[in-house]
């Protein structure tokens, strides 16, 4: 993610929102897993990244992100325990 004094807007994919409500996770968790990630690694393609934090002693929120010029796009989220 990019380290400008301003943070880029975050966006949600349909596939993410959907994913997420089946999951119990909210938009908000997302974005602070974004913004405070515990973990970052590169994601499975060379677009996207893996950002973890953990919000449960035994539960951590994985979200799978893309970073376009103008946003920060989150392709889908869960729960790894």
């Amino acid at each position: 993610m990019s380290q400008s004094s301003q943070p880029k807007p975050i966006g949600f994919t349909t596939h993410a929102d959907e994913r997420m409500a089946a999951r119990g996770i909210s938009r908000n968790q997302v974005v602070n897993t974004i913004r405070q990630p515990a973990t970052r690694e590169a994601g499975n393609t060379e677009y996207t990244q893996r950002l973890e934090r953990d919000f449960h002693p035994n539960r951590r929120l994985v979200a799978i992100v893309e970073e376009l010029p103008d946003r920060i796009k989150v392709v889908t989220a869960y729960w790894k325990s």
